[in-house]
């Protein structure tokens, strides 16, 4: 029975000790989770200092970096407005330059219409001067006179003969080709067909202003065949009918 109760004590004594250290655990152990709560917190909220450090920084090179921006913006303005001014004087003096210059154009525009219109007067003046009029077409009786006036008696002997055979050629015209026939035959000593030609030429056209002549070189192709009388006779004849004649003068040398 003494045994018993100290045993029982022991075993009291010794399990509010074991109760003790067991609470004691406890409060060591939310001590040191309290510990270490607080270290947390102390670490988060050094965390949160750093981010919020860190957050004013940015926020402040960002406020830096809108205030350099918003300085060079402007900045940009200003220069811009300068450009803007500086193209505005310089369009408004383009203006007026065109404005002369438009002027000067008509003013020059006008001086080209007066210079064209004088020009026109002036070479539709120079058009008439200088115009050769139209070539007219050449008579056949035009082109044998011409050609026996020229001297090329070959080319006019056959115009002139084809002209005496023509019923189109009448009057002095004719006389004259007669004429003519007959001082081609004369000079190519024809002499027997020059007087035939200057005979017809005095019997049908004795009016002709060419029969002087004619009668003359009749009287002297006379003469050429030995046919002397005849030859007088025609000398005769011409100073009687033509005494004014310059072919007077010839004839009585054979006289």
């Amino acid at each position: 029975m003494k045994l018993l109760l100290p045993l029982m004590l022991l075993f009291i004594f010794s399990c509010k000790t074991q109760e003790q250290i067991r609470r004691q655990q406890m409060v060591d152990n939310m001590a040191m989770q309290m510990v270490q709560n607080q270290k947390l917190s102390a670490d988060t909220t050094m965390r949160l200092q750093n981010l919020e450090q860190q957050i004013q920084e940015t926020t402040g090179k960002f406020e830096e970096k809108d205030h350099r921006k918003e300085v060079l913006i402007k900045k940009d303005l200003e220069e811009l407005k300068k450009t803007i001014s500086i193209l505005q004087e310089l369009d408004q003096n383009n203006q007026s330059q065109i404005d002369g210059l438009s002027n000067d154009i008509e003013v020059i525009k006008l001086k080209l219409e007066e210079n064209k219109k004088f020009m026109a007067k002036v070479l539709e003046t120079l058009d008439k001067l200088t115009k050769v009029p139209a070539r007219k077409k050449v008579r056949p009786y035009d082109k044998a006179i011409k050609l026996y006036r020229s001297g090329r008696y070959k080319k006019a002997r056959p115009a002139l003969e084809k002209l005496l055979k023509s019923r189109k050629v009448r009057g002095n015209r004719k006389a004259r080709i007669y004429h003519n026939l007959g001082m081609i035959a004369y000079m190519d000593k024809r002499y027997r067909e020059a007087t035939v030609l200057f005979s017809k030429l005095f019997t049908k056209y004795p009016k002709a202003p060419y029969n002087p002549n004619g009668l003359y070189f009749l009287g002297k192709s006379f003469l050429k065949l030995g046919q002397k009388e005849n030859a007088k006779g025609i000398f005769k004849e011409l100073i009687k009918k033509y005494p004014r004649s310059k072919k007077v003068k010839d004839a009585k040398k054979y006289l």
